[in-house]
């Protein structure tokens, strides 16, 4: 890993917190931080102990932009973000986790959004599916502009939330990640509150993270509860501004907890991560990237697909 000197204060803080992390994908998902064109950034990493160590898994001698933080017991995960959140020197926030990947220049470009889209509070990608072998399998599509994100918010969750960026203090401002409605879906909270706060959002229309779908993730060995608690926030936030359909799609969900939790996961996986090619490059693209930053991209290809094509995964 390099050994760039750091800022005292970076413009761009990277999230990622962990808890039993994969040998492989925690390496990998660190070092596409680090191999970012947008180098103006640190890494900050909360840890909540368990029988397999995360920084055992990184080489000893760390890259100088990664602050690597270890809680003294188990936490939550709304816990460990909030404590990345008071960490993070940067005045922007972006979020990755322990087990996918951020395209070389997903940062800069997002970054750059933010600088033109000053009335913008966040903004996130949409995603390429990618299995434990690091295979392309699938993508998800995201509504680009805030006016379609508020019309989804009423149905599902418009982010993908190791693809977003955001900036501190709108998050601050809204109270950050809460436990309101226990320890999961706590992005979709978030979202809910920014919004309805009147923090205007964005996705650009390019994938620039590659989100790695396993049966190992908390929402997929939770999957019940987190149905209960995507429903749970629909009905506290956006119920009454909900027209017909979407009661009635509420009502659907409610029937998945009737049936095995497999042919549950199955069924959502089908309907919204599909094998087809990525969205079309959009006009709102023209402002991400600078011929710069497409430059500087091209040259980080390489360690990119060594990252994800890495016989280790």
């Amino acid at each position: 890993m390099s050994h760039r000197r750091i800022a005292v204060r970076p413009s761009v803080s990277v999230m990622m917190c962990v808890y039993r992390p994969d040998p492989c994908f925690f390496p990998a998902a660190v070092e596409s931080v680090l191999a970012q064109t947008h180098d103006d950034l640190e890494l900050v990493i909360v840890e909540d102990p368990s029988e397999r160590c995360g920084r055992a898994m990184l080489p000893r001698d760390l890259d100088c932009r990664v602050r690597y933080y270890t809680n003294s017991h188990r936490t939550s995960l709304i816990e460990q973000r909030n404590r990345a959140l008071a960490e993070s020197r940067g005045e922007l926030i972006a979020v990755l986790d322990a087990d996918d990947l951020a395209e070389p220049d997903r940062f800069e470009r997002q970054a750059a959004f933010l600088d033109t889209h000053v009335d913008l509070g966040l903004v996130g990608t949409q995603v390429a599916v990618i299995d434990g072998r690091g295979a392309i399998t699938g993508h998800r599509r995201f509504p680009l502009d805030h006016r379609s994100i508020v019309e989804a918010m009423h149905r599902v969750v418009p982010f993908c939330q190791p693809s977003v960026m955001y900036r501190k203090q709108a998050v601050l401002r809204a109270g950050a990640y809460q436990s309101t409605f226990g320890t999961i879906v706590e992005d979709y909270d978030l979202y809910s509150r920014l919004i309805l706060a009147g923090v205007r959002t964005a996705n650009l229309p390019t994938a620039l993270t590659r989100y790695r779908l396993h049966a190992g993730q908390a929402k997929a060995k939770h999957l019940r509860a987190t149905i209960r608690t995507v429903l749970a926030v629909k009905r506290r936030y956006w119920w009454a501004t909900m027209d017909l359909e979407c009661r009635l799609r509420m009502l659907a969900e409610r029937s998945l907890l009737c049936l095995p939790q497999a042919i549950v996961f199955s069924l959502l996986t089908r309907m919204y991560y599909r094998d087809e090619p990525p969205p079309p490059r959009h006009p709102l693209e023209a402002v991400e990237c600078t011929p710069a930053c497409a430059k500087r991209a091209d040259a980080h290809k390489g360690m990119a697909r060594a990252v994800v094509q890495s016989d280790s995964f």
